[in-house]
């Protein structure tokens, strides 16, 4: 059954930790995390049909689900303290992991310019 309702699920397992930062680079980030495409053009599986289909998710709750994603790593960035992720939030986190160079060299280098390792909790379910 595709998942087509509420992705503000419990939370994961998982926070996430970054330094604080102003106001004023906070609005060049969000401009940067928000015109930050997941899906590399051309690419023969992009994340979010992969998403999509390892998830079991409509497309259109994937595109919702990429999106609150990317609202929940500006707020990881910017936070200064740690934060945990939604359920299907962390699924989106973990499966751009996986691309790792789309993560790690452009998301973190180039869009966040912080690294945002993935943490576990230290109890949560």
């Amino acid at each position: 059954m595709k998942h087509d309702g509420d992705y503000s699920a419990a939370c994961a397992a998982g926070t996430a930790r970054a330094i604080g930062s102003s106001n004023v680079s906070q609005r060049a980030i969000w401009a940067r995390v928000e015109t930050f495409m997941l899906d590399v053009k051309g690419a023969p599986y992009p994340l979010s049909k992969r998403l999509s289909d390892e998830q079991d998710w409509t497309y259109e709750f994937t595109l919702r689900a990429i999106e609150e994603y990317k609202r929940f790593m500006f707020l990881a960035a910017c936070a200064g303290h740690p934060v945990t992720p939604s359920f299907v939030t962390d699924e989106v986190w973990h499966t751009h992991l996986i691309y790792t160079r789309s993560y790690w060299d452009e998301f973190c280098g180039m869009v966040l310019r912080t690294p945002l390792h993935h943490e576990p909790s230290t109890g949560g379910r």
